[in-house]
């Protein structure tokens, strides 16, 4: 009898541990790992789906609020080519202004929401509240300044991979500078939604400094082109030496480290007449 109890013991312990064992397995599989491949993209991503905002902004509140104020989130509302009489977009202009953009044109959700940056939320919607964070993107986190930068650059950049000027297949993570057949365009100084062009020519993104850095897509307050700060405070942050009075003391009074390092709004930030962002 003892002998008989005691193998029933031992085989609901062992039946226990292996059932944890399973469970541990099955939480983490999917997660997004740490290993050879700093730029891997999580593997949660290859059956993720688009959730839409309104499904996000219901736990995060305050950044839906913060996003409200952005140009991103005007176009949830309008879309440019929604007037009447309104020509029919190009491919590459849909997709800068929607979320979830698929090859056949359709797309999930009006705007650059919630999920455009963070990626599709089906999974962190799903996963248990201990591992929600490990089944979404957040741009912060990623380890690389490629990755990064393709958050923003998909949309504001100009290049081709292969035959097409936009990243249907882009995944959150993805790094697009290391994606086969991408190559970026040659631009002109000035031009609007190339940013990316123009930040990876520049010693900013050699040292890991990409758009976040500057920007948010989801203040507490309305910013100028969605910097978290004013941009004397936003660039002292690094370069603390830099004292407007003493570094360009003949500037105008309403000049800003921009006026000189940004011209045309240029994102190589250059030294005055350095490079090709000079008139």
């Amino acid at each position: 009898m003892k002998l008989s109890l005691l193998g029933a013991v031992s085989t609901y312990v062992l039946t226990g541990l292996i059932l944890a064992v399973l469970a541990t397995a099955a939480i983490g599989q999917d997660a997004p790992k740490d290993n050879d491949k700093p730029d891997a993209v999580p593997a949660y991503m290859a059956t993720a789906t688009y959730k839409k905002s309104t499904m996000c902004k219901m736990c995060h509140k305050a950044q839906g609020t913060g996003w409200a104020t952005t140009k991103h989130a005007s176009f949830n509302k309008e879309l440019p080519w929604d007037a009447p009489g309104a020509a029919k977009p190009a491919p590459e202009e849909v997709y800068r202004h929607v979320t979830g953009y698929n090859a056949d044109g359709t797309y999930s959700e009006k705007g650059i929401t919630c999920e455009a940056c963070h990626g599709p939320g089906s999974a962190h919607i799903g996963a248990p509240m201990a591992t929600k964070k490990n089944f979404i993107v957040n741009p912060a986190d990623l380890k690389t300044a490629g990755q990064k930068i393709s958050i923003c650059g998909r949309c504001h950049g100009q290049y081709t991979i292969g035959d097409q000027k936009i990243a249907v297949k882009f995944q959150q993570g993805q790094d697009l500078l290391k994606t086969d057949g991408f190559k970026l365009d040659k631009v002109e100084p000035g031009k609007p939604m190339q940013e990316m062009n123009e930040l990876v020519t520049s010693k900013h993104f050699k040292h890991g400094v990409v758009c976040i850095n500057c920007h948010t897509s989801h203040s507490a307050t309305a910013t100028e082109h969605s910097l978290q700060k004013p941009i004397i405070e936003l660039c002292q942050g690094c370069h603390k030496d830099k004292v407007m009075a003493t570094h360009a003391p003949k500037a105008p009074a309403d000049a800003t480290c921009a006026t000189c390092h940004m011209p045309k709004g240029v994102h190589t930030f250059r030294k005055p007449g350095e490079g090709d962002d000079k008139d």
